[in-house]
C-alpha cells in the first residue's frame, strides 16, 4: 500500500497524527497496523540476502 494511502486510512480510522511529527509517542502496535507490513518484508529479504551471501562465503 502506497505511504499516502495507509496515512489516509489511518486517519480515516480516528489515529491522532503527531502535530510535531514526532512518531515516538505513538504505539507500536499502532504504527504496526498502517506501516508494519512493508518495512517487516523489507527487513526479512534482507536478513535472508545476508544469510545466503555468509552461506555462499563458506563454501
Amino acid at each position: 500500500m502506497p505511504e499516502n494511502h495507509r496515512l489516509e486510512q489511518a486517519i480515516k480510522d480516528g489515529v491522532q497524527l503527531p502535530k510535531d511529527n514526532y512518531w515516538g509517542n505513538v504505539p507500536s502496535k499502532i504504527c504496526g497496523a498502517y506501516g508494519g507490513a512493508l518495512g517487516g518484508n523489507f527487513v526479512k529479504n534482507a536478513v535472508e540476502s545476508f544469510e545466503n551471501k555468509l552461506a555462499d562465503k563458506d563454501k
